[in-house]
């Protein structure tokens, strides 16, 4: 048990370790994180670290493995998958499923507003999106693809030109609840209705997409699952130090609410 309340406190105290799921996960989050890793290590207070997000070419992934620390992603791991333990969701399949359900409410020209590929669940969610599209005999516009690193970056003057084009998406699949709470207000600049014309389906049924209005279309991913499985696994794996790395995927359910309809009809 010492060992496991080693793990906790190691938790409470540098909560920048465990709280870096933020959108776009910035480089100084990056360092703010590493730097508290290493602080703990330094120290011997922790025995397992559980990494709250994953990209490509992340600094905190990379010291964890070459240091040979045991450690969990919630996310797909991004390099030596196989060496690596991780707690998932089938993000390519949630993003095509939230595009079929788009299709089969009648869209045809669907798009994607999400953070950067460099983030695997937001790049596995528009690979799904992708696959649905072609399933559908319709082939994928990167124009209608908009993506960003952070809610800092300029992205208004791409959805304009894309919401307001004379033949406009009648809906969007959006990486994350926050990017579309922030699609809904920029929607309502433009003098656009959600849904009447704009259907939006995003992920993670998070708290935002309930207070917002209309609520929000959304996958939901069982974060509490998530948290559970990671927690569960890296007691499991100090227990057991010789276990092989186990992979774990999480299921997922689409929770329909206000902010889709069919599209209207064209002349």
């Amino acid at each position: 048990m010492v060992r496991h309340l080693r793990l906790l406190q190691a938790a409470k105290h540098h909560p920048a370790a465990l709280d870096s799921h933020r959108l776009g996960a910035p480089d100084l989050v990056d360092a703010e994180v590493l730097d508290a890793i290493q602080s703990m290590v330094a120290n011997a207070q922790a025995d397992g670290f559980i990494l709250l997000y994953s990209k490509k070419d992340c600094p905190v992934a990379a010291y964890l493995r070459n240091e040979g620390l045991l450690h969990v992603i919630v996310g797909k791991a991004a390099q030596s998958a196989n060496q690596t333990i991780y707690i998932d969701n089938d993000n390519a399949l949630a993003g095509e499923e939230a595009a079929d359900y788009l299709y089969e409410m009648g869209h045809r020209r669907i798009a994607y507003f999400g953070v950067s590929n460099a983030m695997l669940f937001s790049a596995e969610r528009k690979r799904g999106y992708q696959m649905s599209l072609l399933k559908h005999g319709i082939t994928p516009r990167e124009e209608d693809c908009v993506e960003i690193d952070s809610l800092n970056d300029a992205y208004e003057e791409a959805l304009k030109a894309l919401l307001t084009a004379p033949n406009h998406p009648t809906a969007m699949l959006v990486s994350d609840d926050i990017l579309a709470v922030v699609l809904e207000q920029f929607c309502g600049k433009l003098g656009l209705c959600i849904p009447k014309d704009l259907s939006i389906v995003s992920f993670n049924n998070s708290l935002f997409s309930r207070i917002t209005s209309p609520q929000l279309t959304t996958v939901d991913v069982n974060p509490y699952q998530l948290g559970m499985e990671a927690a569960s696994q890296t007691i499991n794996h100090i227990e057991n130090p010789n276990l092989l790395a186990t992979k774990i995927i999480v299921p997922h359910k689409l929770i329909p609410r206000e902010s889709c309809c069919p599209p209207e009809e064209r002349h």
